[in-house]
């Protein structure tokens, strides 16, 4: 963890077999969280993601994560593999001026159609994964389309979707 800049990570879970093989797992943000409204409701996301905490390495992250968003019986894969670290500048809300360096390390891995039950996700997200394949990306909109309706589409962060489309053209 570097503490002068802000790192997060994602993990993309793939299905490895049954009848959504190969297909990309994405979790739905719910419209609140513990009775909070939340920022972006219904927006997509990878499977479970989120910023390091203070001295916590992107390995204790991506455990902490995995415990949090998809419940405590759920097994963080052993064949993680990196795919996409994305550097960017941060700016925080009502802090003009003040751009922190970022980074974003984005993970896959394949799980099976079993391991789906171990999944229990938390309150901020809708109680269903979504399941993703190669053909529903030109269907996927972006948080930037004002005629997006997130409650009917499929709508993702701009960044996010890009990182997708190279998961979908790595063919792990």
């Amino acid at each position: 963890m570097n503490k002068n800049k802000i790192e997060s990570v994602a993990v993309w879970l793939i299905m490895e077999d049954g009848v959504n093989a190969n297909k990309i797992l994405l979790q739905q943000r719910s419209e609140k969280d513990n009775k909070k409204i939340q920022s972006f409701p219904f927006v997509c996301q990878p499977t479970f993601n989120g910023k390091t905490e203070p001295r916590e390495s992107i390995e204790e992250a991506m455990q902490r994560e995995a415990r949090e968003e998809l419940g405590e019986n759920f097994k963080l894969p052993n064949d993680l593999s990196l795919f996409d670290t994305t550097n960017y500048e941060f700016l925080p809300t009502g802090k003009a001026g003040k751009n922190i360096p970022a980074a974003s390390y984005n993970f896959y891995a394949k799980i099976k159609e079993k391991d789906l039950q171990n999944i229990n996700l938390h309150s901020g997200a809708v109680p269903e994964l979504i399941f993703i394949s190669k053909n529903d990306l030109l269907k996927i909109k972006t948080t930037e389309d004002k005629t997006a309706n997130p409650k009917e589409e499929i709508i993702m962060f701009k960044d996010q979707l890009a990182t997708l489309q190279k998961l979908f053209e790595l063919k792990p």
